[in-house]
């Protein structure tokens, strides 16, 4: 079936156009399909609805212990001045704000740290985030980075795929480190490398690459730095880590002052992603649920619609609290892959094992409208 006839077939829809571009707005929730060969996606955050998505983020709120280790300048909120969903993409502001004035810590500016502790937390894969940094100014801390589930610093160990610590206003460097504790007795240690990167106010990709051997730091796949995780290290190998995201101004490792020009900066983040190779013991805790894009209200028409086993090797069953007439599969480039017609049941089963593994979107017409759901292929 072609897309002209699933406009036809489409007709409760009057404005066909508006669909056409809802499905896109679907299709392209979580992409790409696979990062490489081995990694798949499991897991996706793609900032695409009106509200920050609870299930998956808390703010942490105030000034941290020493200002967050740090002795920064920023008191940090969880209001929507300071982080919200903008465009498809999760800002978050840091801005002069004197309302949370801490004078042991200087706090001119508020800002949001975002974290997923007990909410999605992973060990080994491929983990990114594409990211748009603010301007380099003295002082200006943008960062992307995990802890380890149980937070006792050093011990629970760290990883920092991405920091921009601004010490000048012309900074163009970013650091992947890693840290942990050596020995038993409190030891902090850490190792970890920079990368100057043209333009690093424009969207670059951030990731890190994380098996029970190594760790690797990547920006737009060229290398940053890599760790081999031996005894000494182990704490790469002792469970899961959280995802931070934040925006902090002044601190110890940016020479412990800032640019008093400072009005607002903005931290961009189009989608964080984890990929994972199921033969690499890994493991994800996930807790979340999607949130509903505002962009799909017209096609998702209501929850009495299951689809199980998701993922799936290539069988699907979905289940239906009124009647199913037909689903369509599209892939991530909006192109229809597959479709069922003539069903006349509350259940059904497909099959899209002759797909490649990767994300795609099931529209599912029921007496009761068009439901939307996504599904792995794996």
């Amino acid at each position: 079936m072609n897309f002209e006839n699933l406009k036809i077939n489409l007709t409760i829809y009057k404005n066909m156009k508006k669909f056409n571009s809802t499905l896109l707005f679907l299709a392209t929730l979580l992409i790409p399909v696979t990062a490489n060969a081995e990694y798949k996606l499991v897991w996706s955050d793609e900032f695409e609805c009106d509200e920050i998505n609870k299930t998956v983020w808390t703010h942490e709120i105030g000034t941290g212990k020493d200002g967050w280790g740090n002795w920064e300048s920023e008191y940090y909120t969880d209001k929507k001045e300071n982080s919200y969903i903008e465009d498809g993409n999760l800002v978050i502001r840091a801005i002069a704000d004197e309302t949370q004035y801490n004078p042991k810590y200087k706090t001119h500016f508020t800002s949001a740290r975002m974290i997923t502790k007990g909410k999605l937390q992973v060990q080994y894969g491929k983990l990114e985030a594409r990211i748009k940094l603010p301007e380099s100014k003295k002082g200006v801390w943008p960062a992307f980075w995990m802890l380890g589930e149980k937070v006792n610093w050093p011990y629970c160990g760290e990883i920092d795929i991405m920091e921009y610590m601004c010490q000048n206003n012309s900074n163009k460097r970013v650091l992947s480190t890693f840290h942990w504790n050596h020995g038993t007795s409190y030891s902090p240690a850490s190792y970890g490398e920079g990368k100057n990167i043209d333009n690093p106010n424009d969207f670059h990709v951030y990731s890190l690459e994380w098996t029970s051997e190594y760790l690797k730091c990547f920006v737009d796949g060229q290398h940053i730095v890599t760790m081999n995780i031996n005894d000494e290290v182990k704490t790469f190998k002792a469970g899961e880590f959280f995802f931070i995201l934040n925006l902090a101004i002044g601190g110890t490792y940016v020479g412990g002052d800032y640019d008093k020009s400072i009005t607002e900066e903005k931290m961009y983040v189009d989608y964080v992603r984890v990929y994972q190779d199921p033969a690499d013991g890994g493991s994800l805790t996930n807790k979340t649920t999607p949130c509903t894009p505002s962009a799909a209200e017209d096609v998702l028409a209501g929850s009495g619609v299951e689809v199980w086993p998701n993922p799936t090797s290539g069988i699907v069953n979905v289940d239906s609290d009124t009647e199913i007439s037909e689903i369509f599969v599209f892939d991530y480039s909006n192109k229809m892959v597959a479709s069922y017609s003539n069903l006349t049941d509350k259940n059904a089963t497909i099959d899209i094992s002759a797909l490649s593994n990767g994300m795609y979107v099931l529209v599912i017409g029921t007496n009761d409208g068009y439901v939307s759901k996504h599904i792995i292929k794996q």
